[in-house]
């Protein structure tokens, strides 16, 4: 099981490294690179406890995967403080904010590789597992320093965590933040446990080192805080900070999907109109060309058609159309104004005379002014009562 996770992860973390370095052709997210770094070190310190992983750097010197794996996993946490604090304070005032923490970590890593390089490997990590095992000072300096910095970087992500949770606009990011939170508070329990675990092992009272090896996920309990604890707070973590960009994601191609499919339906009223008044189809600025503008473009079309042919409303074939139409018909308002609209558009077409009080706009026109999508919607149903008619396209219509 403890194989399987640590061989796993790594896998998981560098394609979800590959995605947020892999950019496009918009411009880059503020704090993209900050995700890259945090993603990218929590694969290499997860990677040194594979199989591959360990025994490449056990290759360089005895016991040099804990080195690796406890400086990417710093690494990781000033990566993570500065998404953060590029999301709280902006990208200038974190630069400013990062400088110190990030002193404080190459000051942290420097120690842990000079205490590393002082302890004999004997007395590196060195397991006991029928006796006793007085860890030598300089190691009880590493594992200690390792797990107060790692402490102070987890307690600011919590912080500015919690701070963006509060004002964030989305329930995705306010969901993946909490996550984030959770992670961080798993993570600050691993590092007390570290703690502990330096000084009884210095002093000989105790410490995880002196069980045997883990059996399972949870057991010994050097294994569950030592193992499992910190596996799921990466995890937390790293899920909490991805999901919401995965989600906004998906939520666009869900919205340009939308918008594309109802350029598509609203083209045969778009066409009807523009053949009965061209001057509503707007000149071309060579601005943007995204569904987006397409579909804003079209509605502000429709609706200026719609108005221009205000004075041409029949009464009588509202009238007609109301009686012919039955109640229960769902798309009854729709069908109505479909009809009106297209008499509306003949009258305008062949120069008829207008209506002393033309019948009125459909209602909840006033209502839909602020909600693109509610008259979107409304419009593609005129749109589809419109093509039921079976009234031919108009041939001569402007595209």
């Amino acid at each position: 099981m403890i194989t399987f996770i640590y061989s796993v992860l790594p896998v998981l973390m560098l394609g979800a490294t590959a995605y947020w370095a892999r950019g496009g052709r918009a411009a880059r997210t503020p704090g993209a690179w900050s995700m890259v770094l945090f993603i990218g070190c929590f694969a290499v310190a997860f990677g040194t406890y594979s199989p591959l992983g360990h025994g490449l750097a056990e290759a360089i010197a005895s016991h040099f995967a804990h080195v690796v794996s406890n400086s990417a996993t710093l690494a990781a946490g000033a990566a993570v403080m500065s998404f953060l604090l590029v999301l709280n304070a902006g990208v200038q005032n974190a630069r400013r904010r990062m400088r110190p923490r990030l002193a404080a970590l190459a000051a942290t890593v420097t120690v842990m590789v000079i205490t590393f390089l002082l302890t004999p490997p004997s007395g590196r990590w060195a397991e006991d597992v029928g006796g006793h095992h007085v860890e030598p000072l300089t190691m009880t300096v590493y594992s200690i320093t390792y797990s107060v910095y790692l402490s102070f970087a987890v307690a600011d992500c919590l912080v500015q965590t919690w701070i963006h949770a509060r004002t964030a606009p989305r329930t995705s990011l306010r969901v993946g933040l909490r996550m984030t939170a959770l992670g961080c508070l798993l993570t600050l329990t691993y590092t007390a446990y570290k703690i502990y675990d330096a000084i009884a092992t210095f002093t000989d009272t105790g410490g995880s080192r002196h069980y045997a090896r883990c059996t399972s996920a949870i057991t010994p309990i050097g294994c569950a805080m030592g193992v499992t604890v910190p596996a799921l707070a990466v995890l937390l973590i790293l899920i909490g900070l991805t999901m919401p960009v995965i989600v906004w994601k998906l939520r666009q191609v869900q919205r340009v999907r939308w918008e594309r499919q109802a350029i598509e339906d609203l083209d045969p009223l778009w066409a009807a109109i523009v053949d009965a008044v061209p001057h509503v189809v707007l000149t071309l600025d060579g601005g943007s060309q995204t569904s987006d503008y397409q579909l804003h473009r079209r509605v502000i079309e429709i609706s200026d058609g719609i108005l221009s042919t205000f004075g041409h409303r029949s009464p009588q074939v509202s009238s007609r159309a109301k009686r012919e139409i039955p109640l229960d018909t769902r798309d009854r308002a729709a069908r109505v104004e479909a009809a009106v609209l297209l008499d509306a558009l003949d009258g305008r077409r062949t120069g008829r005379p207008e209506e002393f009080e033309p019948a009125p706009l459909a209602a909840g026109t006033t209502e839909r002014d602020s909600d693109l999508r509610a008259e979107v919607e409304w419009l593609r149903s005129v749109a589809k009562a419109l093509r039921s008619t079976g009234r031919p396209e108009p041939q001569g219509s402007v595209r």
